[in-house]
């Protein structure tokens, strides 16, 4: 693959001027815009073989009636360890069904 023709970062305007921004520097880089629809990131998807040959984020298309988190606590930090975020093999499988059948 040639020098600049793979995803290098992921970045998102926030409210109140913040940016989530992921990934490598851009300089000489073009950046493509994506339809954010209600806002709310549900993942991402993609294919690779030897290098990363798609990647694509998935946002809620309906509009968010309500939220609802509780009790929500963690005995050791998220960020780093192996046991604070476990996949969820089936819940990420049935999302990417009905994303590939919505996308397609």
């Amino acid at each position: 693959m040639e020098s600049g023709h793979a995803q290098g970062a992921f970045a998102s305007p926030r409210t109140r001027g913040n940016t989530f921004d992921v990934g490598m520097g851009r300089s000489g880089q073009t950046a493509y815009d994506c339809p954010v629809s209600s806002g709310f990131l549900m993942g991402f998807m993609g294919r690779c073989g030897k290098d990363m040959d798609s990647l694509a984020s998935l946002f809620l298309r309906s509009p968010v009636v309500s939220v609802s988190v509780s009790e929500v606590s963690y005995k050791q930090s998220i960020i780093g360890s192996s046991t604070g975020i476990a996949p969820v093999a089936d819940k990420i499988d049935s999302v990417g069904q009905y994303w590939r059948g919505r996308l397609n």
